[in-house]
């Protein structure tokens, strides 16, 4: 039997092998991004594991569904704008760079509720555009540069906090 598995009785998925070899596998188990360097190969794994749960979490959710809040807890809709810009900012900050006003305004604008309200179709779309570009410049990035101590962004590899390059 394939597919997305069956529901016991006591209501824990059971997933067959079939589906695991497939449509479930985690990014990092299928093996090298093509054009990764192998050392920012679990910087594009994570990425594309984040795409993939944030389009899953989206899956039957009507729009009203996606924006509704819950007591003080920020909506599914919120979340996914904010990964999208989370993304697009760390690609910035990665490059040694700044924020442009443009960033900064995504930033602020993130925590407001927008009008009209995206949909999942939307929203998924802001998410694989942030991933695609963020792959892209991993794929960009030249390997020699990422253990060079003379680079600032070598920190991360050296084991050191990611806090101190912006100290």
């Amino acid at each position: 039997t394939t597919g997305s598995g069956v529901l016991a009785q006591d209501g824990v998925r059971v997933c067959y092998l079939t589906d695991i070899m497939t449509t479930n596998v985690e990014a990092w188990l299928r093996g090298p991004v093509p054009d990764v360097p192998p050392l920012l190969m679990p910087a594009a794994h994570a990425l594309m594991h984040a795409e993939e749960d944030a389009t899953r979490a989206l899956q039957g959710l009507t729009t009203e569904q996606i924006w509704m809040k819950r007591s003080s807890a920020a909506s599914i809709g919120y979340h996914l704008r904010h990964i999208a810009g989370s993304v697009d900012r760390l690609c910035t900050y990665a490059r040694a760079g700044t924020l442009t006003e443009a960033q900064q305004s995504q930033r602020r604008a993130e925590s407001s509720t927008p009008s009209p309200l995206p949909d999942a179709s939307a929203l998924t779309k802001e998410v694989n555009q942030a991933v695609a570009a963020a792959l892209d410049q991993l794929r960009r990035t030249p390997p020699d540069t990422l253990l060079d101590p003379t680079n600032p962004l070598s920190k991360i590899s050296a084991g050191r906090p990611i806090l101190e390059l912006f100290c």
